[in-house]
């Protein structure tokens, strides 16, 4: 049976109890979760994602017959920036220990883009952007099946995995159950394929 999911943040800022209403209000049962873009009230530094909090926002929702599908923590995967990637790798993790007690079992990222600003860079399509993808994959995935949750990765055609075929690849090289697929069949398509290729893409 489907299940009716809204993105937290499109409501604006609130408090945890305030999106809870808004989400029941739209008879929905579950949102994406994106901290900072949607709560107000808490401070979200690094070492501030705790299981507490996390218990907090689950019984909030919870009151309103509402969880957490989709806990977002989207960063630049192959950020060229080498201390601003680990930084966020390790807030990914950060997110992954707080997932659970939120009631949540899947923690989300796009993949990025070798331009700073997520903007599309030539090479981002190229073996070294994939290889990147796939070694930070693999070490969030391992860190995942430590604490029973999921990685969820999203392909958007201007990032470095792009297309159906280079989201099995990576899982193809990671492969851990803990890595699973966010998909957006949408964010697959551009200017490019649209008239032509689109129907395809949804089908692979």
């Amino acid at each position: 049976m489907l299940s009716i999911g809204l993105r937290a943040h499109d409501f604006g800022k609130g408090t945890i109890e305030k999106i809870a209403e808004r989400a029941s209000e739209k008879d929905a049962v579950c949102i994406q979760l994106a901290l900072g873009k949607a709560i107000d009230g808490f401070s979200f530094k690094p070492g501030c994602l705790t299981p507490g909090l996390g218990n907090h926002i689950r019984k909030a929702l919870t009151k309103k017959g509402v969880h957490v599908a989709v806990f977002e923590c989207y960063f630049n995967v192959v950020d060229p920036d080498l201390n601003e990637r680990r930084k966020m790798i390790e807030r990914f993790k950060e997110h992954i220990r707080m997932a659970g007690a939120m009631g949540c079992f899947l923690v989300g990222t796009e993949t990025g883009s070798l331009s700073r600003d997520m903007s599309y860079h030539p090479d981002n399509h190229g073996e070294e952007a994939l290889d990147t993808v796939v070694e930070v994959m693999k070490e969030l995935s391992e860190e995942a099946s430590k604490f029973g949750v999921f990685v969820g990765m999203e392909g958007v055609s201007k990032d470095t995995i792009n297309s159906v075929e280079r989201i099995k690849e990576v899982l193809d090289r990671v492969d851990s159950t803990n890595l699973q697929v966010i998909f957006d069949p949408a964010n697959l398509i551009n200017a490019d394929n649209y008239e032509t290729h689109a129907e395809e893409i949804i089908e692979k």
